[in-house]
């Protein structure tokens, strides 16, 4: 495309991008870099009129990945993490987590749940393949320990605690 790209024009060819999902912001920059949609310097005028016709929303896109990543079994560090890197505010991130705490335990047993279905008591490194499961996840040791004896899948005794506490216990 030619260095002159009127705004209004880039903003309708970004339209079917940005209405298939929500979107970060750094999402639609590389989407315009990628395609070569118009120059560097016009890239902000492009976002400001995104954000200004509501196709661009980070407290809207975080709380809608938070849900998402939740659904899938992540927890709040891996969840933290991946939106950091996406370039949102923190406390963007922070508001999106706080309004999703109380679910995450839901969605952890829901996840379970589906991936256990039916299955009879757990053995040996089984037993503790699915706490370490839920830490690499993004969940607290605590949250793990618990969802994991709720299921009657491991005693206190069986689960083997490293000696340092990982970056996910913030």
């Amino acid at each position: 495309m030619s260095s002159a790209c009127p705004v209004d024009e880039i903003v309708s060819r970004m339209e079917r991008f940005l209405l298939q999902r929500d979107r970060a912001e750094s999402e639609a920059r590389d989407y315009m870099k990628r395609r070569r949609l118009c120059a560097p310097e016009d890239v902000d005028a492009v976002v400001l009129r995104l954000y200004d016709l509501g196709w661009l929303n980070e407290a809207r896109f975080a709380r809608e990945r938070v849900l998402y990543r939740q659904r899938a079994g992540y927890g709040p560090a891996y969840i933290r993490s991946e939106l950091m890197r996406l370039g949102l505010p923190s406390e963007v991130v922070a508001d999106a987590l706080e309004a999703a705490a109380d679910d995450f335990a839901i969605a952890v047993r829901e996840v379970l749940d589906r991936k256990l279905r039916g299955s009879q008591k757990l053995v040996g490194n089984q037993r503790e393949r699915w706490y370490h499961w839920l830490r690499r996840r993004g969940h607290s040791s605590d949250l793990a320990r618990k969802m994991v004896d709720e299921l009657g899948l491991v005693g206190e005794s069986d689960l083997h605690e490293p000696a340092e506490e990982s970056f996910y216990d913030e």
